[in-house]
């Protein structure tokens, strides 16, 4: 009874021509494993599944090679063999096998193992007569670890398997030091974080202390205590500072603080930004810490913070202050493709942005388009998320209709229309002062007046002009230069084209030779 054949994949003869001979090598290794769990001996069906397996292309080309049939002496699984294999094996170039050795250098995340199994592999083709030599130098000379290379070079007569032992002891006991650190600061970190006690009060930010970090200098406190900490050497800590958001403590102490004499506009206090004030308001007088936390694009309309946009260059959108009567704002309808949206008008942005809730709005939705702005929050590295950007058509209720590209800004905090766009649609007007007459205007006026000297090439006739010649140096006559022969044409057209100007005027007999007089002397 017939028995199904194993799946054994055919031999692939699409890749570079240089690696056919070491994958067919590889190809027929696993084929004999094959036929040994196969328990098949006889040639003749070997060969036959040989030829099965490898596949249609590696058939065909096995029918147009010569010699492939095996005399009664020989074994018919061998010469087919050798045949495919003659035929898939390039010419071997030791040179560049052994420049493709002497480059092979270990990579950063490449265990000392692996990169000897490398070295071996290319080793097999360049025939050195001791490859153990071989793969040490270029190990000693082209691994990572300075260890082992010291190691190599101070003790020349090591041999290969132990300086591979030493290179696998350097990367496990460096792998167990990384575990055990990160285990100790791990079990550091969860000690300091249970074990001090926080208290902050609700009017002031006095009394509040950081874990696991140097203490805080209060927003009003004394210059000579900044200048302490200043003087002092800086402790190492990833913690975040209470009062501008950036790393703490600050290079060159509080002094160096962004917030430094910042006002907060949201408790009126120094020394702290009002997206990280802490101050207890009424929330009915201004929105609470929560709204101006929860999104940076809220925090520029009601906390009177600026952003700005980079992408070759920097745009400043204007500030707002602090309110809950948002009808001060200058809110209007405009119809963004065929869907109608409430957006700010802003005279100092310089973009159009969209939120992810009036984007979803849009109905048909736009496709995105990829972009590299940037939106920076006011003297902060922190940046607004942007999704991307789209091209629509923009119109009021006045039937003012243009074409504007919008930037979608993940989010809820509200949209806004730039001062190109605004004022395009006449929804804001920009006063701009009137132009004095300066020195410029007066230049236009003479070059308008006398328009005929501004054209063409200026010369001027009738005049001799005297060349200033050092007599004290003695002339030296210099040979006639040659024209090259490839630019006498352009030579040709050069000369006619000055002759029309009037630049040089032909002549038709050479230059008159000056003759200098010798004083004779009396023998």
């Amino acid at each position: 009874m017939a028995k199904a054949l194993p799946h054994f994949p055919p031999f692939d003869i699409s890749n570079e021509p240089g690696a056919k001979g070491p994958r067919w090598k590889k190809y027929i290794t696993r084929f004999k494993n094959l036929m040994v769990a196969m328990n098949i001996t006889d040639a003749a069906r070997q060969r036959a599944l040989l030829l099965h397996y490898v596949g249609e292309d590696t058939n065909e080309i096995f029918d147009t090679l010569p010699n492939t049939e095996a005399a009664e002496d020989e074994n018919t699984l061998t010469k087919a063999i050798d045949a495919l294999t003659v035929h898939f094996e390039d010419k071997k170039n030791i040179v560049f096998e052994e420049y493709q050795f002497r480059q092979a250098r270990q990579e950063e995340d490449e265990t000392i193992q692996a990169y000897h199994t490398r070295l071996k592999k290319l080793a097999q083709t360049c025939e050195f007569a001791d490859v153990d030599r071989e793969i040490k130098a270029q190990v000693i000379q082209h691994c990572t670890s300075t260890k082992l290379r010291r190691k190599g070079l101070n003790d020349p007569t090591v041999s290969l398997k132990d300086l591979l032992d030493y290179g696998r002891t350097l990367e496990l006991t460096e792998t167990r030091i990384i575990d055990l650190e990160q285990s100790d600061k791990a079990v550091n970190k969860l000690r300091h974080t249970t074990g001090t006690k926080r208290h902050f009060n609700s009017n002031t930010r006095d009394n509040h202390m950081k874990p696991n970090a140097v203490p805080k200098p209060t927003q009003g406190h004394k210059k000579h205590n900044d200048k302490k900490e200043t003087e002092g050497k800086p402790r190492k800590s990833n913690s975040t500072c209470r009062n501008c958001g950036k790393k703490y403590p600050h290079d060159g102490g509080m002094l160096k603080c962004p917030a430094q004499g910042s006002e907060c506009y949201n408790c009126g206090k120094f020394n702290h930004f009002a997206k990280y004030c802490m101050a207890n308001l009424d929330k009915k007088t201004s929105p609470g810490l929560d709204t101006l936390i929860e999104n940076p694009l809220d925090a520029l309309v009601y906390a009177n913070l600026a952003m700005i946009v980079k992408v070759t260059k920097m745009f400043l959108l204007s500030p707002y202050s602090i309110g809950n009567n948002h009808s001060k704002h200058p809110m209007f309808k405009v119809r963004v493709n065929d869907t109608w949206l409430d957006l700010l008008a802003d005279s100092g942005s310089s973009i159009n942005l969209l939120d992810c809730k009036s984007f979803n709005k849009l109905k048909p939705r736009p496709t995105l388009e990829p972009t590299n702005v940037k939106i920076y929050l006011y003297k902060s590295d922190d940046t607004l998320p942007i999704l991307g950007k789209f091209t629509a058509r923009v119109e009021t209720t006045d039937t003012q209709t243009i074409e504007a590209t919008f930037y979608v800004t993940e989010g809820t905090g509200g949209s806004i229309l730039s001062w190109r766009t605004s004022e395009a649609l006449e929804l804001i007007k920009i006063a701009r002062p009137l132009i004095t007459p300066t020195s410029d205007d007066r230049v236009d006026q003479l070059v308008r007046q006398y328009d005929d000297l501004f054209h063409g090439l200026g010369k001027l006739k009738g005049r001799q002009v005297k060349i200033h010649i050092d007599e004290t140096v003695q002339p030296v006559a210099q040979p006639h230069r040659r024209v090259p022969f490839h630019v006498r044409k352009q030579l040709e057209e050069q000369l006619e084209k000055d002759e029309q100007q009037g630049v040089i005027e032909r002549v038709d007999g050479p230059t008159p030779l000056g003759i200098t007089h010798r004083c004779c002397t009396q023998a």
